[in-house]
């Protein structure tokens, strides 16, 4: 695998050991910066923006890298997930790189917190197949739920007069989106938030499923709810 390198050297340059690891596992070298908007915005609107004490930078889930053990690789390595690119990024010595995403290096466990990122296939919302990074929440013989957790950047909001007030603005943390596998589906699917919708990933002729789901409690934007949710589908 080859790497497009920004820098004189080439990652691991001194370091025979840090040079295989990079040639295995990077696709591609980047200034630590990965905030997209300094790429669109002139360096006046910029510093204006992050003047601002309404401005947020929620570029990563955890701002310092992180001590991870990666599939296929033997030693840990230091990671930080980008919720804007959808990236994990390794930091060797002083360079940071994305990892390639490829069925190889999928799985990414944080020593520090225990949570497991993957690189999986998934239906999206929109119905749409797709690969990208899950956060794995729960597993057990019958189910696995993830979520997917992002950053959208927003622009600051153009004030119209005088009686409204300004909300915060840049990288803002969204609301996670849930997704499941399931010994009653063939496919990672999104979780719906509407009940109907969520039955129809079930069989059709189980009625006892639809009438759990159609009598759940069930809160989507509470994880533990959505766990006992899926719990008691699969001990019907």
């Amino acid at each position: 695998m080859s790497i497009n390198v920004c820098y004189s050297q080439r990652p691991g340059a001194g370091d025979p050991a840090l040079a295989v690891a990079a040639n295995q596992m990077l696709n591609y070298t980047t200034n630590v910066s990965f905030d997209m908007y300094k790429y669109t915005l002139d360096k006046t609107t910029r510093d204006q923006y992050e003047s601002n004490p309404l401005f947020e930078n929620n570029v990563y889930r955890y701002e310092d890298f992180t001590i991870a053990r990666i599939s296929n690789i033997k030693d840990p390595k230091l990671i930080r997930y980008n919720l804007v690119n959808d990236e994990v990024e390794v930091k060797m010595k002083d360079n940071v790189y994305a990892v390639d995403k490829n069925d190889m290096y999928n799985e990414f466990l944080i020593e520090k917190t225990g949570e497991r990122i993957r690189f999986l296939p998934y239906i999206d919302k929109n119905g749409t197949e797709t690969k990208g990074y899950l956060f794995e929440v729960y597993s057990d013989k019958d189910f696995t739920l993830y979520k997917k957790i992002y950053s959208k950047f927003i622009e600051p909001k153009e004030l119209k007069s005088g009686f409204e007030t300004q909300k915060p603005f840049g990288f803002i943390n969204q609301e996670p989106l849930y997704f499941f596998a399931s010994t009653y589906t063939d496919k990672i699917n999104y979780l719906p938030e509407k009940k109907n919708k969520l039955a129809s990933l079930f069989p059709e002729k189980d009625e006892k499923i639809r009438k759990i789901i159609r009598e759940s409690k069930v809160s989507f934007s509470d994880q533990r709810s959505i766990i006992n949710l899926l719990k008691e589908i699969h001990n019907h």
